[in-house]
């Protein structure tokens, strides 16, 4: 659709032939077709107009009815030919003895106004489109901390529609709380509000759905700021951790039970861990071999200074970089 950028104008429409009479702020309406379409018939200008607005002016002429509409799409000659326009369109009857002798209006020229909102309409139609397509849950803010726009799994981890969401505060909506102390976690908008920056949650951090169903979740917020800088939103994206919380509750009572065999081994046990063969575990053994010596959380470096002039630690360095080693003299 290419828009015109007409001048509002009156204009009068003159006896059953509707001739045009009108001023120079009516000009732009007919376009290239003036000064021709002065004290022409309508019918005759506006030949590729007619099967819209026609109906409507013979009906105004027949009637006595004003005629009036909002945004109406109407073909009009241009210097590049016939253009769409949308126009506001009004037109009253003349009366002479009695008589409709004619119709007087104007018409005011909307379509930057059209373009513009169906241009705003395409936008956010999109950015919903996105904010749906993303995995993660999502809710948007105002500056206010009040809910503007979320996405289905949001919907579905908080358990509110964004029908009922929109408007509330996010403390609302979002109830999250310390998963041990069971206190209340401060809301990710009040912190963005507070830090102006992107912000993140504590660890341990429970989700309790509306229905009263809680999950494990970490999230980030993040502040939405207008062109001069100031806060105008806040986004959320927080996901359920659910199952790598308990992936991770698994791998730990697995290391304290490889932890505890390993105590309980017959054999020398350490684990080095890093570029500087750091001592992350010993068993009773070991220590015993280096003469109990505190070596936990220590480099061999460090924790065996002795070592390091018997090639042991150029062994170390080996076996990190995957080359095996079995035996020692």
């Amino acid at each position: 659709m290419i828009g015109i950028r007409l001048r509002s104008g009156p204009s009068t429409m003159w006896g059953p032939q509707l001739i045009l009479i009108y001023n120079d702020a009516y000009r732009p309406i007919p376009g290239p077709r003036h000064p021709f379409a002065l004290g022409k018939s309508a019918r005759e200008v506006y030949s590729e107009s007619w099967h819209v607005v026609g109906p409507l002016l013979e009906q105004a002429l027949s009637t006595g009815k004003t005629v009036f509409y909002e945004k109406l799409l109407v073909p009009l000659p241009t210097q590049d030919g016939v253009r769409d326009a949308y126009l506001n369109y009004s037109f009253n009857p003349i009366f002479e003895d009695g008589a409709i002798a004619g119709l007087f209006g104007s018409l005011h020229d909307v379509t930057g106004e059209v373009v513009a909102l169906r241009k705003l309409a395409e936008s956010e139609a999109r950015a919903s489109r996105i904010l749906q397509s993303i995995g993660d849950a999502v809710i948007v803010t105002d500056e206010r901390a009040c809910i503007t726009d979320m996405n289905h799994v949001a919907e579905s981890l908080t358990g509110w529609s964004l029908i009922d969401a929109r408007g509330e505060l996010l403390s609302t909506v979002f109830h999250i709380v310390d998963e041990k102390l069971r206190k209340p976690v401060e809301s990710p908008a009040d912190k963005v509000r507070r830090l102006g920056t992107i912000v993140g949650l504590a660890n341990h951090t429970i989700l309790i759905r509306k229905d009263g169903v809680e999950t494990a979740i970490d999230d980030s917020g993040a502040p939405i700021r207008d062109d001069d800088g100031k806060l105008s939103g806040i986004v959320l994206v927080f996901r359920d951790i659910t199952e790598r919380r308990l992936a991770e509750e698994v791998a730990l009572q697995e290391r304290a039970r490889a932890f505890e065999a390993l105590q309980q081994a017959p054999v020398f046990f350490a684990l080095l861990q890093g570029p500087d063969h750091v001592f992350t575990m010993v068993n009773p053994p070991y220590l015993r071999l280096v003469n109990n010596r505190d070596v936990l959380n220590k480099p061999v470096r460090i924790a065996l200074p002795e070592a390091a002039g018997q090639g042991y630690i150029d062994i170390l360095d080996k076996v990190l970089q995957g080359e095996p080693f079995v035996g020692w003299c």
